[in-house]
């Protein structure tokens, strides 16, 4: 789906993708007249895009995002978000690190089976259930937890995929 964020009262549509190691992005500011293609040929091409789309955002349209604010949240509440999530092809471990959360990420191949995981990124909270990746090739990102409805934790949204807890 379509990720949607508002700068300065600006309404920004954007999705991205990737596969078989390219990634791209898609950036629209349909108020201003502007469309952004960002396109890599790295599979940890986030790390160049975000940088790209943020100066073109405010080159082309004078759109600069706010720095999101920062949360402290008691320990019990980190401890929540602690587990593992399963995405379509990879898994996500959180633990609890300081006064955030960590993630670590690995792919999933059913091909050619498990590759080493990533290196661990940290999160910290800038909303109950929302953090900002600090560190990584997603430096910049936000990673949110969905609940269900009795308020246990059900899934993660990393990288504009849900991953359900295992």
């Amino acid at each position: 789906g379509w990720d949607l964020r508002e700068i300065d009262g600006y309404t920004i549509i954007s999705h991205g993708g990737s596969i078989n190691g390219y990634q791209t992005q898609l950036t629209a500011v349909p108020a201003k007249g502007v469309a952004i293609a960002i396109m890599t040929n790295s599979g940890r091409g986030s790390a160049a895009i975000r940088p790209i789309e943020e100066a073109l955002l405010q080159e082309l349209c004078g759109l600069k995002a706010a720095e999101p604010p920062r949360v402290n949240l008691p320990p019990e509440l980190l401890e929540r978000y602690a587990g593992r999530y399963l995405q379509q092809f990879s898994s996500v471990d959180i633990s609890v690190e300081g006064d955030g959360l960590s993630a670590v990420v690995a792919l999933t191949d059913p091909v050619f089976g498990p590759p080493d995981p990533w290196p661990p990124v940290h999160l910290r909270p800038i909303s109950e259930r929302e953090f900002l990746v600090t560190d990584g090739a997603s430096a910049g990102s936000r990673v949110d937890f969905i609940p269900n409805p009795d308020g246990s934790v059900r899934f993660i949204r990393m990288g504009g995929r849900l991953g359900e807890r295992a």
